[in-house]
């Protein structure tokens, strides 16, 4: 069978830099473009000493560590996610049917500010007849939760593309769940897991150091999820743990191509700037 392909599209591309350039100025406060600047090149100083270090950079605290973060990150996150669901729903019948139906609830774990979600909402936007959308993140770091909402309020307030008007179209809930899911789930936590039709894990195993915790971590998310539940990941093809349990968990769909490369560029450039390419594929598994 031929697999679609999804085009580049620019424009959408544009559209998250317009949406994260804006979100960076409502919630930077007084921080300034030199503390940004030098924080971009803390985390590029990391990453270049090991691909582990960026376990450090996703649970810091400073507004200037966390402004750099979503900075650098967010506009290739929001663009990979949109490209691998686009591909996804395109050969993956299993996943179409799911999106027709009359309401949905998608849980993510580990997204950090969300800015991934926006792409997946603009694949939606395109593709998906569902009405309602309950969509929760779930994330160790409390301080992405202003990120998330700010970034949800900018969407539903301005003209930002498809991801804004999916929100105009849907009517979508949000929530923001902090838990640590390398270690005990709470009551909140684990409700959500045993609720949500879809659970997104979206770069997560690529910040866990070690093959063990990642492991762990998978087999948790896992055993949380329902029959019937769909898993989709998005990561690199060296983090596999998920494969690890197809006793439990059917592969219904995978991608595997060459690196993502985003062709925009932002408004202002701190530092280095933003990171441009990245190597993260797409599989979908069903809970047996």
């Amino acid at each position: 069978m031929t697999s679609i392909v999804p085009k580049v599209n620019c424009s959408e591309d544009q559209n998250f830099m317009k949406l994260f350039d804006e979100v960076l100025k409502l919630i930077r406060s007084d921080t300034s473009d030199e503390d940004i600047s030098n924080a971009v090149c803390k985390i590029i100083s990391r990453r270049r000493k090991s691909i582990a270090n960026l376990r450090d950079v996703e649970n810091f605290e400073s507004l200037k560590d966390l402004c750099a973060y979503f900075y650098r990150f967010s506009p290739i996150s929001a663009g990979l996610a949109r490209n691998k669901t686009l591909a996804a729903i395109g050969n993956c019948e299993e996943l179409r049917t799911r999106l027709k139906r009359s309401s949905l609830k998608i849980l993510s774990v580990g997204s950090g500010p969300g800015s991934d979600l926006v792409g997946l909402c603009s694949a939606l936007y395109e593709t998906s007849s569902f009405g309602n959308l309950e969509l929760i993140l779930v994330d160790c770091n409390e301080r992405w939760e202003g990120f998330f909402r700010t970034t949800i309020q900018a969407l539903r307030e301005g003209n930002f593309g498809n991801a804004s008007k999916f929100f105009l179209k849907k009517e979508v809930s949000t929530r923001f769940i902090c838990c640590d899911v390398s270690k005990t789930f709470d009551e909140d936590c684990e409700e959500a897991f045993k609720n949500a039709d879809i659970i997104w894990v979206k770069g997560l195993l690529s910040f866990i150091r070690s093959d063990d915790v990642r492991s762990r971590v998978s087999k948790t998310i896992m055993s949380s999820m329902k029959p019937g539940t769909l898993l989709i990941v998005i990561d690199s093809p060296a983090c596999d743990q998920f494969e690890e349990f197809t006793v439990h968990l059917k592969p219904i769909f995978s991608t595997k191509r060459d690196f993502f490369i985003l062709h925009e560029e932002p408004n202002i450039v701190y530092g280095p700037g933003i990171c441009s390419f990245i190597h993260q594929e797409i599989s979908v598994f069903v809970k047996l």
